[in-house]
């Protein structure tokens, strides 16, 4: 037999056909196994961690003392010179374009 007596056999003669209804193992299954343990211990950890430092951070702010500290003292005081000395500044200057 050689190539010229295969002119007859075409690749169409030689593919399966594509009537049959294919079938993949495994994804025919019931439904799947859920969710796995270790993602629901996970989102338990981080749920629990989300509201301990919610928590943490309600006791922080409505915990502390009113009286300020020896550092917020000299802060404000700062503050308070800096918008003294602006003010100065602002009110020479008006007198000076007023002149």
């Amino acid at each position: 037999m050689g190539f010229d007596d295969l002119e007859h056999l075409s690749e169409l003669d030689e593919m399966p056909s594509f009537d049959e209804d294919l079938t993949l193992p495994g994804f025919d299954e019931g439904p799947g196994g859920g969710v796995s343990r270790t993602f629901v211990f996970l989102g338990f950890m981080m749920l629990l961690a989300v509201i301990v430092i919610v928590v943490l951070l309600v006791v922080f702010v409505l915990g502390g003392d009113d009286e300020l500290s020896d550092f917020e003292k000299t802060s404000t005081a700062i503050a308070q010179a800096n918008l003294v000395s602006i003010e100065d500044a602002t009110a020479t200057k008006a007198a000076e374009y007023a002149l």
